[in-house]
Protein backbone atom coordinates (compact mmCIF):
# COMPACT_ATOMS: atom_id res chain seq x y z
CA UNK A 1 0.00 0.00 0.00
CA UNK A 2 1.74 3.10 -0.82
CA UNK A 3 0.83 6.06 1.88
CA UNK A 4 0.29 9.86 0.49
CA UNK A 5 2.51 12.41 2.06
CA UNK A 6 -0.82 14.13 4.18
CA UNK A 7 -0.84 10.15 5.96
CA UNK A 8 2.28 9.76 6.34
CA UNK A 9 2.46 13.48 8.46
CA UNK A 10 -1.10 12.48 10.13
CA UNK A 11 0.95 9.62 10.93
CA UNK A 12 4.07 11.25 12.50
CA UNK A 13 1.63 13.78 13.84
CA UNK A 14 -0.15 11.00 15.97
CA UNK A 15 2.65 9.13 16.95
CA UNK A 16 4.02 13.32 18.03
CA UNK A 17 0.96 13.55 20.14
CA UNK A 18 0.66 10.34 21.79
CA UNK A 19 4.33 10.61 22.97
CA UNK A 20 3.78 13.95 24.61
CA UNK A 21 0.85 12.10 26.59
CA UNK A 22 2.94 9.49 28.09
CA UNK A 23 5.67 11.86 28.76
CA UNK A 24 3.15 14.07 30.73
CA UNK A 25 1.07 11.61 32.15
CA UNK A 26 4.29 9.76 33.27
CA UNK A 27 6.28 13.07 34.67
CA UNK A 28 2.51 13.57 36.65
CA UNK A 29 2.86 10.17 37.90
CA UNK A 30 6.59 10.34 39.00
CA UNK A 31 5.50 13.83 40.80
CA UNK A 32 2.53 12.03 43.04
CA UNK A 33 4.64 8.98 43.91
CA UNK A 34 7.24 11.39 45.06
CA UNK A 35 4.96 13.35 47.67
CA UNK A 36 3.10 10.58 48.65
CA UNK A 37 3.77 9.62 51.90
CA UNK A 38 2.83 5.86 50.86
CA UNK A 39 4.70 6.10 47.41
CA UNK A 40 1.57 5.23 45.78
CA UNK A 41 -0.44 7.31 43.48
CA UNK A 42 -4.27 7.20 43.58
CA UNK A 43 -5.04 8.19 40.14
CA UNK A 44 -1.77 7.26 37.51
CA UNK A 45 -3.61 8.57 34.37
CA UNK A 46 -4.76 11.78 35.73
CA UNK A 47 -3.09 14.84 34.70
CA UNK A 48 -3.18 17.91 37.24
CA UNK A 49 -3.58 20.68 34.53
CA UNK A 50 -3.07 23.16 37.07
CA UNK A 51 0.42 21.83 37.06
CA UNK A 52 1.57 22.53 33.70
CA UNK A 53 3.29 25.35 32.20
CA UNK A 54 2.64 27.39 29.39
CA UNK A 55 3.96 25.46 26.65
CA UNK A 56 3.06 21.95 27.76
CA UNK A 57 -0.68 23.73 28.28
CA UNK A 58 0.13 24.49 24.30
CA UNK A 59 1.38 21.90 23.37
CA UNK A 60 -1.46 19.37 25.22
CA UNK A 61 -3.88 21.59 23.16
CA UNK A 62 -2.06 21.05 20.08
CA UNK A 63 -1.97 17.48 21.00
CA UNK A 64 -5.45 16.84 21.36
CA UNK A 65 -6.63 18.47 18.32
CA UNK A 66 -4.41 16.24 15.97
CA UNK A 67 -6.95 13.54 17.52
CA UNK A 68 -9.91 15.27 17.44
CA UNK A 69 -9.35 15.67 13.66
CA UNK A 70 -8.09 12.16 12.98
CA UNK A 71 -10.99 10.82 14.84
CA UNK A 72 -13.05 13.63 12.21
CA UNK A 73 -11.28 11.62 9.39
CA UNK A 74 -11.99 8.28 10.50
CA UNK A 75 -15.87 8.96 11.26
CA UNK A 76 -15.95 10.51 7.97
CA UNK A 77 -13.98 7.47 6.19
CA UNK A 78 -15.80 4.69 7.36
CA UNK A 79 -19.22 6.18 8.09
CA UNK A 80 -18.84 6.22 11.89
CA UNK A 81 -21.69 8.23 13.56
CA UNK A 82 -20.60 10.13 16.80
Amino acid sequence: MKWSRCEKKHGENLAEALSLFVQIRLKHQIQRVEESADGIDPTPNAIDLQRLNKLERDLLRDALRIVKDFKKHLASRYHIGS
